[in-house]
């Protein structure tokens, strides 16, 4: 019975290349779940998180709220259709979930 993180390790470092990678799958897809409607890709926004279907990324969302943006307001900047309060709802969520992530993104595009 695996009751560890440690218990886990050991049975994935016995696994095969091509199971790992099932493994991260399926890890993966998981954790999407957790942040329904955020998604990142390498080559798309530079493979930050960002709204799904858009280009819309968490770090920018998040500035604007720091920058005291009403959601209200974020909602429309975007235009009708773009983004919704529950896709913000899954950035704030996200971004608390990985605050130095999103802290160092902030700071690169605020260098550019």
């Amino acid at each position: 019975m695996v009751t560890t993180l440690d218990d886990v390790r050991k049975i994935v470092f016995r696994l095969n290349p091509a199971e790992k990678v099932e493994l991260i799958s399926e890890v993966r897809k998981d954790i999407d779940r957790t942040f329904p409607g955020i998604e990142s890709k390498p080559g798309v926004c530079g493979g930050s998180a960002r709204v799904r279907s858009t280009r819309i990324a968490v770090w920018l969302l998040v500035g604007l709220r720091r920058d005291g943006v009403p959601d209200d307001r974020i909602v429309s900047h975007f235009g009708p259709g773009t983004i919704d309060h529950s896709d913000l709802s899954n950035a704030w969520a996200y971004a608390a979930a990985h605050p130095d992530e999103i802290d160092e993104e902030i700071r690169r595009n605020d260098e550019v």
